[in-house]
């Protein structure tokens, strides 16, 4: 897959990007401080900041725009940013350096958890809409 923000590939392996790598550290401890995904997309808005702007082999680029809702959060629960790499439901140690200190990732773990929808929906919901399963 493409190589996370606060990374740069060398040698096929991942090596720490500095300037970018700050920008990771902020977003994670803003959303400890914000606790929505939503207003830290604001403020990234606000302060200019943008995803990592990718050169292909073709010449054409893509990224360097505004974050949005769905990539940030996916952002916030990489456990690459703690020197970890994820393998089905499993954990494991990467080869590459941690960017966040993994006490502040578990805290956004733990926010996301908290803040996360319950997301059944019909006949398995507690409250089941009205009109469950009257489709003509």
């Amino acid at each position: 897959g493409p190589v996370p923000i606060g990374y740069r590939l060398e040698d096929r392996k991942l090596v720490i990007e500095p300037s970018e790598a700050a920008t990771v550290r902020l977003i994670f401890e803003r959303y400890a401080e914000l606790r929505s995904i939503a207003a830290l997309v604001d403020e990234l808005y606000q302060r200019g900041i943008r995803t990592k702007l990718r050169h292909y082999k073709d010449g054409s680029q893509r990224g360097g725009i505004s974050f949005t809702k769905g990539p940030l959060a996916l952002l916030l629960k990489n456990p690459v940013y703690i020197g970890k790499v994820r393998h089905r439901d499993a954990l494991y140690e990467g080869e590459h350096d941690a960017i966040v200190a993994e006490q502040l990732w578990e805290q956004a773990q733990t926010i996301a958890r908290a803040n996360g929808r319950d997301r059944k929906l019909g006949r398995k919901a507690r409250n089941p809409s009205l009109l469950v399963g009257m489709v003509i």
